[in-house]
């Protein structure tokens, strides 16, 4: 993907964040857990980020994020 449409991550830190991102969902006895801890690192990483926002604001922030990253996401039965 390339910055024309808003998307501005380095090919190579996409890769490696899907990579990640890809062991962390794997099913399992632990996946939620897995998970959890990734929104938290990537919840830190924000908050040190926008450290001037008030709580509220960074989550109103990050769902908003969230709920466009779903709109943009197309699952189907097909994709499993």
């Amino acid at each position: 993907m390339s910055e024309a449409n808003g998307d501005n991550l380095h090919w190579f830190v996409r890769i490696l964040l899907r990579m990640i991102c890809e062991r962390l969902v794997k099913q399992g006895p632990m996946h939620k857990k897995r998970i959890t801890a990734y929104y938290r690192v990537m919840y830190h990483a924000a908050r040190k980020e926008f450290c001037e926002d008030s709580k509220p604001t960074l989550d109103a922030f990050l769902e908003e994020c969230h709920q466009d990253a779903n709109d943009q996401v197309q699952i189907s039965s097909a994709a499993k």
